[in-house]
């Protein structure tokens, strides 16, 4: 009886595996696409900060302080900001102007110093930062009246 079980289990697995085995295919097409996430920063044109005419007295108070909103529309991404600009002698975190021993000061909406060339990390859970520029005077310059000029890139990178 016991070999009549084993001979029938291998006659089994034999004709499974030596007879022909049914076949059928299906071709599978796999697409989609792909889209670099997108930044748009203040709707795409310049930023100017005006600070008209001031007095000396003004340099370094509030009067030399303005408050720029910087809107921008990216969805779903991490948001760096990096200042570029020259440094001033006195201060190279400060962007250097036209006028030797004055300077601007970056910094946050929290009064927090934004050094040029360093990257910090933008909260886009607003649709906007308010960038602080503060007019500053090197200790002991004695600068002189005239128009004054500077120019930095912010370069905001995504990912």
């Amino acid at each position: 009886m016991r070999k009549g079980i084993i001979t029938a289990f291998f006659l089994a697995i034999a004709s499974t595996h030596g007879a022909p085995a049914c076949s059928a295919t299906a071709p599978v097409t796999i697409y989609g696409t792909i889209t670099a996430p997108t930044c748009s920063i203040n709707k795409e044109g310049p930023i100017d900060i005006n600070y008209g005419t001031l007095n000396m007295g003004d340099i370094a108070t509030s009067k030399g302080t303005k408050t720029t909103r910087i809107p921008f529309s990216c969805a779903g991404v991490m948001l760096e900001l990096t200042i570029y600009g020259a440094g001033a002698a006195f201060n190279d975190d400060y962007a250097k102007t036209n006028i030797d021993g004055l300077a601007v000061k970056f910094t946050d909406e929290d009064n927090n110093d934004i050094p040029l060339n360093t990257t910090l990390n933008v909260d886009t859970t607003l649709s906007y930062m308010d960038v602080r520029t503060v007019l500053m005077k090197k200790a002991g310059a004695d600068l002189r009246g005239g128009a004054f000029n500077t120019s930095v890139t912010l370069l905001f990178k995504y990912s």
